[in-house]
């Protein structure tokens, strides 16, 4: 990296901006957001938020492709692998993901110097997105900053090729980010029509990711009736690894508080095998007109809580503010814990514990049937002896109750089985 901020083998065509310093730090008090766009679809998307009015978001293009680098209208962007791809895409091959990746590490090491929050946005299934996402989340985590990806997942008849090497990448992104969004190209779909226009699709995949971004940074930045901030939103992403719970939902005043919860349940993000069903830890953020009456924030916070909570963590804000006049908007954020199961830790090892003085009971009454004989009451004894012998299945004694290893897909005739019948033929369900 020179001086500023630009790799060595991205001079041609990176230009961070003059007087740039990825490294430079946030005045005291304000949270600095960094976003990247990873990849081709994480730099549409990327180039769709210059359009919102995001305050001092960095908006950062990074791709292997110089060409696309080079057409992308954002000021900031950032070459890796040149050695590797000689400024050519990765050619939807992983393993030449994964040696940019390698490359790449340093170089994201200084543009995450001086973020507390780090947005990545990026597509899954070719070569570029997984990995190189993947190093750009662990060197967001080396600096200690909150690290928020939005991921789209391909299509499925992109084929199975595409689909494993997503969940592959999905599954590592969540071992270092600290919330995984996952956002699944056949739901938006489903959501839009069999005949919607291909750039349409699109660009409603960029809107959903763009709303995302937009709710966490109003959240971030915008001081409120209730307050949330920085350390609320750590709280919620504690821990590394579990599945994240993502929804917005929004209503004119008119129809207030009832209709946005109605639209939140409506939610696509709500309803994929990737994203959890309820949270351990729960945040709830309204933002909505002055006229907001206190009883319907409290009506909507209970409802989201009994709907999509456990008996967990919840935090709750709003922010009442004239640019919401007219409308109500809902954000809900949660994760789920991976290690519920350690809870019970200690009465586990109680009853392991336990378990050699069992044996040598059913021993001592095994030994006792023999002595006895063929007579009808050692028989009685004999079957006692070997009922106690029978094994039990010890369900809450594995650490990882409730979570399943993926399989491999069920293919037949060219087509994903595991991928119901109505997303794979691009059938749309009127809700």
């Amino acid at each position: 990296m020179n001086d500023d901020g630009v790799s060595k083998e991205g001079k041609s065509t990176v230009d961070p901006g003059a007087g740039d310093n990825p490294g430079q730090s946030a005045p005291a008090g304000k949270v600095r957001i960094k976003l990247f766009g990873i990849g081709g679809a994480g730099m549409n998307a990327a180039s769709r938020l210059a359009t919102e009015n995001l305050g001092e978001v960095d908006l950062i293009a990074v791709n292997t492709d110089t060409q696309a680098l080079t057409a992308c209208g954002l000021e900031k962007r950032f070459l890796v692998g040149e050695t590797v791809t000689r400024g050519l895409s990765a050619g939807g091959d992983p393993e030449m993901g994964r040696r940019v990746a390698e490359t790449a590490a340093s170089g994201f090491d200084n543009w995450m110097r001086g973020a507390d929050v780090v947005f990545l946005v990026t597509g899954l299934g070719g070569g570029t997105g997984g990995p190189v996402t993947c190093a750009a989340a662990e060197a967001a985590s080396r600096t200690g900053a909150l690290t928020v990806t939005f991921a789209v997942l391909p299509f499925s008849f992109e084929g199975t090729r595409r689909q494993k090497q997503a969940e592959e990448s999905l599954a590592a992104l969540r071992k270092s980010c600290d919330a995984v969004i996952p956002l699944p190209n056949d739901i938006l779909l489903q959501q839009m029509g069999e005949n919607a226009p291909v750039l349409e699709v699109f660009r409603e995949s960029d809107d959903w990711i763009a709303r995302g971004v937009r709710s966490i940074w109003s959240l971030l930045t915008h001081s409120g009736q209730i307050n949330l901030d920085l350390g609320d939103l750590r709280q919620v992403f504690r821990q590394k690894g579990g599945k994240t719970l993502y929804g917005l939902g929004t209503a004119d005043e008119e129809g207030g508080v009832d209709a946005a919860f109605k639209d939140l349940l409506m939610c696509p993000l709500l309803h994929t095998p990737e994203f959890a069903s309820r949270a351990d830890h729960l945040l709830v953020h309204v933002s909505a007109g002055p006229g907001f009456a206190m009883c319907d924030f409290q009506e909507t916070v209970q409802r989201i809580g009994e709907r999509f909570g456990r008996d967990g963590h919840l935090a709750m804000g709003v922010v009442l503010d004239g640019q919401f006049s007219g409308r109500v908007e809902i954000c809900v954020l949660g994760t789920t814990e991976i290690d519920r199961g350690r809870l019970d830790s200690g009465r586990r090892q109680s009853r392991k514990q336990a378990s050699p003085a069992r044996e040598s009971g059913q021993a001592l009454l095994s030994g006792a049937g023999a002595a006895r004989g063929d007579g009808a009451e050692s028989k009685k004894e004999a079957a006692a002896a070997l009922k106690a012998r029978q094994r039990e299945f010890g369900f809450d004694e594995d650490e990882r109750r409730g979570f399943f290893d993926r399989s491999e897909s069920n293919v037949y005739e060219g087509e994903d089985l595991d991928v119901p019948t109505y997303l794979r033929r691009g059938i749309r369900i009127s809700p």
